[in-house]
């Protein structure tokens, strides 16, 4: 028999228009990525600590801030690349 549950998922969530999406979270689902199934703790550890600080610096709309779902991207991207002096 079919289950006639459905998932938790609220009307907010369903119907974010593009730019609004949850940024922070699918970064840090990539940093337990990293340490879990990569084994890559340091990595994990830095993609988290840059988007902590970030999440501080440029807040998302979602979260009460300004920032796109790219400029938020960008900007951890920017805080990782100046933490390896060889990102290319």
């Amino acid at each position: 028999m079919a289950s006639t549950t459905s998932a938790n998922v609220s009307s907010e969530t369903s119907s974010l228009s593009p730019g609004k999406s949850r940024s922070a979270a699918a970064l840090r689902s990539v940093a337990l990525l990293l340490r879990h199934a990569a084994g890559e703790q340091g990595l994990g550890d830095e993609l988290e600590q840059a988007v902590d600080a970030t999440l501080l610096s440029n807040p998302t709309r979602d979260l009460g801030g300004s920032a796109t779902t790219v400029e938020f991207t960008d900007s951890v991207l920017d805080r990782l690349a100046a933490k390896t002096p060889d990102a290319r």
